[in-house]
């Protein structure tokens, strides 16, 4: 277009631009005219490469994206062809001698800060140093900058021998990116240790204190090594985080040996039978011991998991509020086991703070006469603690838990590091060393070094870069500022509680104990009334409800026993109790054994995924009876939703294709003959909302199928039949009725023949052949042909999930529950929408659900 306008101030002659010497997406732009050839740089040079290929690369290098995905982006694009590997490496070089050369100066400053620090606050010269690895994906084996594995390495030993690989690796061996030697669990020691070593040399400083995770491997190697003498040694401090960490492992593993302890003392104290001999000639009677009077005890508190947690996090909040104090560390840590092991006749309060213990806030209000404790820990459980906490209060642990350190800023570091050489991808040594300069830049002054960077490599700079760098880093101040506040931390929290009650449903119970105690029992509804209260299927305790005898508002109980919770009325002779579930579909499920209302949760879940019944089974540990009698129960409900809320097929622009079927054959007449085999089942499919309905009839002739086809199908629908006689009179009921010959082919007419041409507007979009590329024999026509395919791919995905059946009614369940699939579920796109709407039916429809439904009463 240029060319059209512009002319050569010299010859006067039009003057044509062209594309030359493409590299990257840099060029020199051909100008040719009456003067001849003149070639223009497409953008500024920087020795004989193109600036933008630089910047390019190193803006990808930021996102954590390579020369594939470079060369990925340019093709779809059609930008141009993309970069040759080796100008992409030496373009990576650049970068690396650009960012090492910046990762200095920003070292440098750090040192330099750190020891201002240390200076005001009286610490000494020796710094504090924090060291954790960090791994890429297990296969590269690859910790910190040291790696045991390269491909050009793997590659070379597979296709020469030993002798050939040998002599080849004397050539390769300084420029090899595998610098370790050994397990890969020695590559975070190794690294560790060389770093402390190179300190004095490079830096001029000592590092003294050593923040670690818990790995004694790599303190033990510092020992040994002695990188500063062996008159200096350096001192550990622990990650408090870590250190909480242990309460919760090593309680987990104590109830592991209490769960089994319970189990032996259950089985010793199990009553035992006794034989005694009948009159002669009868069998021997089994005759049971009396039972014992059961004793009232105490309610007490087992060690789950949701205790072991809350026992992890006080310890560590202990230890971060008494950071300057071993002696308040353990007064504190001592205070959360008392605080849990007393009781209204032995209340251990004495090291609590009145800060979070409500016993100390009662007694300062003088309200302790109304104060009651909860239940405190079982016996057992207090005597599987204490040698724990004997462990982790000891002074020297303590000691190294001053100053409330933890790993917190590794993990940060580590996460900006893999977000420049993702760890699903192979990246070699290069790529990972320049990340990691970058990163620790970053982490360190924020973006501003990044345009040093670029000034290095002689990338020009502009406004544009300058003001998005200024901004970028003050916003992520503000953002982190935001986050650090309390209101902030408790929104996250109860967001995530929010998550988990929406998702429990998808969950995995947890520590569920398999014992059979009350406690485990009482878990187990609990973590199964969590999505019901969700869905609304049963109330929240502060919901109000009225006596529907007396209609006076009911007050609310402590249930121990199954729920935590209940409904209560007062006002009458005897005390009427009421249950959360009354009224839902709980209210006949036995929730105080093994199929807990957690399980019941699961197994709907499970029978809506159409997992196996007996994947069913094994995963909830249920007998075979149970597992089908709740797959037949979502049958039941599943049926009943699909012909409630079933509206009849078709339309003015839909057509409908309708068969009969058997739902079970004999194949070559062998097999086991049904009750039901000589009865057939005729259904249609909507060809624009692909909706479906199926029901059993007793015979095929046309009193019998038409009557159900004008209930089930709109009439004013086109209708695609065989040529079976019952449907002769369609087109006397609906809006036109097509039929194909299933002996001659399986479309009307075949798909080598050209279709029947329709006025345009009359099908909808769905309903037509547009696999027909002919045109039309005149304007406004569009191509339709004849055929029941649809109808038949669905008999099939129908038949797929009968198996076998004896029962009409069990066929009857069936085809309700594949109308819900393909009507009701087809239309929710999300599997919480799927199950949600199960589950609320699941409550509407109590009232007749045990009951079997008649299909053909509903239509």
């Amino acid at each position: 277009m240029l060319s059209q306008w512009i002319e050569c101030s010299d010859c006067k002659g039009k003057m044509k631009f062209s594309k030359y010497g493409l590299r990257g997406l840099g060029f020199k732009v051909c100008v040719t005219c009456g003067c001849g050839d003149r070639y223009i740089d497409s953008c500024p040079m920087i020795g004989t490469g193109y600036e933008i290929n630089r910047r390019l690369v190193f803006v990808f290098r930021l996102l954590g994206i390579g020369i594939h995905g470079i060369n990925l982006f340019f093709g779809l694009m059609e930008l141009t062809t993309g970069f040759n590997i080796k100008v992409y490496y030496e373009i990576l070089e650049h970068i690396k001698i650009a960012v090492k050369s910046v990762f200095a100066i920003v070292q440098r400053k750090a040192i330099d800060e750190e020891r201002q620090k240390n200076a005001e606050n009286g610490q000494g010269e020796d710094l504090t140093v924090s060291g954790d690895g960090s791994w890429a994906w297990v296969h590269f084996a690859r910790r910190h900058l040291m790696c045991s594995y390269y491909r050009a390495c793997d590659y070379r030993k597979k296709i020469t021998d030993a002798i050939g690989f040998a002599a080849w690796y004397e050539t390769h061996k300084e420029n090899c990116s595998a610098n370790h030697e050994g397990s890969a669990g020695k590559m975070e020691v190794s690294g560790v240790v060389k770093m402390f070593l190179r300190s004095l040399e490079k830096f001029g400083v000592r590092y003294g204190f050593y923040i670690g995770d818990g790995d004694s491997k790599t303190f033990k190697m510092l020992l040994d090594t002695h990188p500063y003498g062996e008159n200096i040694i350096v001192k550990k401090l622990e990650c408090v985080l870590h250190v909480a960490k242990r309460i919760f492992k090593r309680a987990s593993d104590a109830k592991k040996i209490l769960t089994q302890r319970r189990k032996t003392e259950a089985a010793k104290n199990k009553p035992k039978t006794k034989r005694t001999t009948g009159k002669k000639g009868s069998a021997p009677k089994l005759v049971a011991k009396k039972k014992k009077v059961a004793i009232k005890k105490e309610k007490t508190a087992d060690l789950t998991i949701k205790l072991m947690k809350e026992l992890s996090r006080n310890y560590s909040l202990a230890v971060q509020r008494n950071k300057d104090s071993v002696e308040g560390m353990r007064n504190e840590i001592w205070a959360g086991y008392y605080h849990k092991i007393s009781t209204d006749c032995n209340p251990q309060h004495t090291y609590c703070p009145e800060s979070w213990c409500k016993y100390k806030k009662a007694s300062a209000n003088n309200t302790l006469g109304q104060f009651k404790h909860p239940p405190a820990l079982a016996t057992d459980v207090q005597e599987v603690l204490k040698p724990i906490y004997d462990d982790l209060t000891k002074t020297e642990l303590l000691e190294r838990c001053l100053g409330g350190n933890t790993q917190n800023n590794n993990e940060c570091f580590n996460s900006t590091v893999w977000s420049m050489a993702p760890k699903h991808i192979y990246n070699g040594k290069k790529v990972v060393k320049t990340a990691c300069l970058i990163a620790a830049s970053i982490f360190n002054e924020g973006f501003r070094p990044v345009l040093k960077m670029m000034e290095v490599m002689n990338i020009g700079i502009g406004e544009t870069g300058v003001a998005y760098v200024s901004k970028h880093d003050q916003e992520r101040i503000i953002r982190e500022n935001r986050r650090s506040t309390n209101a902030s931390k408790e929104s996250r929290t109860k967001r995530r509680q929010d998550k988990l009650d929406e998702n429990a449903l998808l969950e995995q119970s947890e520590g569920i104990d398999e014992s059979g105690t009350e406690e485990s029992i009482a878990h187990s509804n609990a973590h199964g009334m969590r999505p019901l209260k969700y869905y609304h299927v049963i109330p929240e305790r502060d919901t109000p409800a009225n006596c529907p005898i007396c209609m006076e508002q009911l007050r609310t109980g402590t249930d121990r026993e199954r729920y935590g919770w209940r409904y209560v009325c007062n006002n009458h002779q005897q005390r009427i109790r009421f249950a959360p579930t009354d009224n839902t579909f709980l209210s006949k499920a036995r929730l105080k054994g093994g199929m807990t209302a957690d399980k019941i949760i699961r197994i709907i879940h499970k029978w809506l995924r159409r997992e196996p019944l007996i994947t069913a089974q094994a995963d909830l540990s249920i007998s075979a009876e149970t597992a089908i009698a709740w797959y037949g129960y979502c049958r039941d409900v599943a049926c009943t939703i699909a012909w409630h809320d079933f509206v009849p097929l078709g339309g003015a622009q839909d057509v409908v294709e309708v068969d009969e079927s058997h739902l079970f054959k004999r194949k070559h007449n062998v097999g086991r003959l049904n009750s039901w085999r000589h009865i057939w089942v005729l259904g249609g499919i909507s060809r624009t909302t692909k909706k479906v309905f199926g029901i059993i009839v007793e015979r095929r002739d046309a009193d019998t199928l038409l009557p159900i086809l004008q209930q089930c199908i709109d009439g004013d629908s086109y209708i695609c039949t065989d040529c079976w006689n019952a449907y002769n009179d369609c087109h006397m009921v609906f809006n036109g009725h097509g039929n194909v010959n299933h002996s001659e082919n399986f479309i009307n007419p075949p798909r080598e023949e050209p279709p029947i041409w329709m006025p345009a507007g009359r099908f909808s979009n769905e309903c037509l052949d547009w696999n027909w590329n002919g045109n039309p024999p005149a304007a406004g026509l569009q191509p339709f042909r004849i055929h029941t395919q649809h109808i038949e791919r669905a008999w099939r995905d129908l038949k797929s999930h009968i198996k076998s059946s004896s029962s009409l009614d069990i066929a009857s369940q069936y085809l309700g529950e594949w109308m819900y699939r393909i009507n009701i579920l087809g239309d929710l796109t999300t599997e919480k929408g799927q199950y949600e709407r199960l589950i609320k039916y699941f409550n509407i429809l109590t009232s007749i659900l045990y009951d079997i439904i008649n299909i053909n009463d509903l239509i």
